[in-house]
């Protein structure tokens, strides 16, 4: 029988978070990983198979703590537009503040591994939909609240504002010029 894990694993999958945010899924060896997080290979092993299933958990993690950031700016505001007006506006603001500019973990990984690992693939592209099915659902309601007009197609408006999005997130990654950030944020908004 295996003994028990004698470390914290939020505390591991924190670690490795960075690890993984500052150099990449490709870039970041074992031997780094377990000498920053103080274990030897084979309780990393033990504890998550390997690399990628490490990986996979960091990045499970990541996504479930976006999701409840994303959801608290969409019910933030008085009304549905205003919810999806505050979080295209917090992303532009992270793009200008993010000091070592290290960009959306997900999206930086959609990047860098793509179609050369399924699992993967398959998590990011999951929490990328959901994320777009919230500002699906936001949109709906705003037309229903008739903040939108009723033959405005929501699912398009969502799929471009999500588009986007992303991008202002890969722009976070350059140093941006404010001011550029700001004209793209004022066209996402524009959409609206």
């Amino acid at each position: 029988m295996a003994r028990p894990a004698s470390f914290d694993r939020d505390n591991i999958l924190d670690i490795a978070l960075d690890a993984f945010w500052d150099t990449g899924f490709s870039n970041t060896g074992i031997a780094a990983l377990v000498e920053k997080m103080g274990l030897k290979p084979s309780s990393l092993y033990g504890a998550f198979s390997s690399k990628e299933g490490l990986f996979i958990e960091v990045l499970q993690r990541y996504s479930a703590k976006s999701l409840e950031q994303i959801r608290a700016l969409l019910a933030s505001e008085d009304s549905p537009l205003a919810g999806v007006r505050a979080l295209l506006d917090a992303v532009a603001r992270d793009a200008i503040a993010c000091e070592a500019h290290r960009g959306c973990l997900l999206v930086n990984t959609l990047l860098e591994v793509g179609r050369h690992h399924d699992t993967i693939q398959a998590a990011v592209s999951a929490h990328l939909a959901e994320v777009e099915q919230l500002v699906t659902q936001a949109l709906q309601q705003a037309q229903v609240q008739g903040e939108l007009a009723p033959d405005r197609d929501v699912a398009a408006t969502a799929a471009l504002l999500m588009t986007m999005l992303w991008g202002l997130r890969v722009l976070g990654r350059t140093h941006p010029d404010p001011d550029n950030v700001q004209t793209v944020l004022a066209q996402m908004q524009a959409c609206l």
